[in-house]
């Protein structure tokens, strides 16, 4: 068991292998004996799955902040019902997408400014931050080959013009520049078995990272109590 519970996420533009590698991932640590929770944004509760719905389909919301409020909606619920418990509950919570999907999606890509994105995020989710955020970085075009090779169900994000997929990975790239202690940038063109072994092992050494710090804490704590 884990002395804290863990929150990874996973990001990427669309088609980037994320969802795949979030299944590998959860079969890997519950071999390993780690209580796993997986989930995804949107959506992770009854609530958040409903607003999935309208907010995927591309036809009921236009406007760019009426959809960041949404998503923060159920980002809210989601982190509330499912993420902190998990977390407390010292679990492996795995979700596809979390936050940053909306520093790119709606920021960066729709233009709603970065600062009212933080801003309403500290109100609705808190100090709720990923330890560690897998980014799986794939060409543009090679995306958009997947996605017409694909027979799942496509949202109206898998539909965006060239374009909007160069600025969407842009947009990630930028923040695991901004953010390199938590994000990890791999390939997404990597082979399955490859990526999938390097990011268990990213999850492992974050693991056994903060087991470490918990104990240095705790000890410093008991030392302080015999003093």
């Amino acid at each position: 068991m884990l002395s804290r519970g863990l929150f990874v996420t996973f990001e990427g533009g669309e088609a980037s292998g994320k969802s795949t590698q979030v299944r590998i991932l959860e079969d890997i640590l519950t071999n390993l004996g780690f209580d796993v929770v997986v989930t995804r944004e949107p959506g992770g509760t009854v609530f958040a799955e409903k607003l999935r719905s309208i907010l995927l389909d591309g036809n009921g919301v236009t406007d760019p902040l009426t959809e960041f409020l949404l998503f923060n909606a159920a980002r809210r619920d989601h982190v509330v019902n499912v993420i902190e418990k998990a977390v407390a509950q010292q679990k492996v919570v795995i979700s596809d997408r979390f936050l940053d999907s909306s520093l790119v999606y709606q920021g960066y890509l729709k233009g709603i400014s970065v600062d009212l994105i933080h801003e309403i995020s500290r109100l609705s989710i808190g100090e709720c931050t990923p330890d560690l955020t897998i980014l799986l970085d794939v060409d543009p075009e090679l995306a958009r080959s997947r996605l017409k090779q694909s027979f799942s169900h496509h949202t109206h994000y898998d539909k965006a013009d060239i374009q909007s997929f160069t600025l969407i990975r842009e947009g990630f790239l930028k923040l695991a520049a901004l953010f390199p202690d938590r994000i990890v940038t791999i390939p997404g063109n990597t082979d399955s078995c490859t990526l999938s072994a390097q990011i268990a092992n990213l999850v492992l050494e974050r693991i056994k990272a903060r087991d470490a710090q918990s104990l240095s804490t705790d000890t410093l704590a008991n030392n302080k109590d015999a003093v």
